[in-house]
């Protein structure tokens, strides 16, 4: 164990034995140095599975995912490229707030074959009130990432935008995977949302512990989420969704 390792571990109140089966386990990197464990978080980026393309048979008919308005959206491409490719739906919808769409952009995704929705009285096709049809037809709903503006409207209902509406309409699960900087998912606030869409029967996916998505040069705070970087990528999203198809099947 390393002096730098105690100063920038201990101080934050994580529990040693903990720390070690981490790292033991590969879930933590450890180096003797920062500059070795920059080179050890290159490493891991190159590596990270941003996309999984394997064809398999569909395990939903209507997949409905929800894209907010994080920095992290601007990852979210390779992710629905690859529920798209790997047919893990028959239907693909994607619900882009505000500002997610300024992350990633609706014509892309249109391209590839997924309708997107923006706007509540927006129709295409032979859908014309987008809220009570998708609500209708989604077996599963993911939104990804999730911030905490979008947390608090989907536990408080708020029917504000077209993504909270639908989650409102809809008897379907919820998958709810956030991503925010470290001090708002430790806010009290963002934990009693968390805790009352848990209550509420929600599912959440603890978010990891990553590089600050803002800045990857300088010595960036770390934030919380970061699909396809740090996390499992894709396949993990649709490993998780498998559990929780299994976990509201009928008995």
């Amino acid at each position: 164990m390393t002096h730098a390792r105690e100063s920038s571990c201990w101080g934050t109140g994580l529990d040693a034995a903990l720390v070690d089966a981490l790292v033991a386990d590969g879930h933590l990197l450890e180096a003797e140095d920062p500059s070795a464990l920059r080179g050890l978080r290159q490493a891991a980026l190159s590596a990270a599975p941003a996309l999984h393309l394997e064809a398999a048979a569909p395990r939903c008919g209507a997949l409905l995912v929800g894209v907010t308005g994080s920095v992290v959206a601007g990852l979210m491409a390779q992710t629905l490229l690859s529920l798209r490719f790997a047919g893990f739906q028959k239907q693909l919808d994607v619900i882009l707030t505000d500002t997610a769409a300024r992350f990633v952009t609706r014509d892309l995704l249109e391209a590839y074959g997924m309708r997107c929705w923006q706007e509540g009285f927006e129709s295409q096709g032979d859908v014309r009130v987008p809220h009570a049809t998708l609500a209708a037809q989604a077996e599963v709903i993911c939104v990804l990432p999730a911030t905490a503006d979008s947390l608090d409207r989907i536990a408080r209902s708020a029917c504000s935008d077209l993504l909270s509406l639908t989650i409102t309409a809809s008897r379907a699960p919820v998958l709810l995977v956030p991503a925010m900087n470290g001090t708002m998912w430790t806010n009290a606030g963002v934990q009693r949302n968390v805790a009352q869409l848990r209550a509420d029967g929600r599912f959440i996916l603890e978010p990891n512990l990553i590089f600050g998505a803002a800045d990857f040069t300088r010595d960036a705070p770390p934030m919380y989420g970061g699909h396809g970087c740090l996390w499992s990528g894709p396949a993990g999203l649709m490993a998780a969704l498998d559990t929780v198809l299994h976990l509201q099947a009928p008995t």
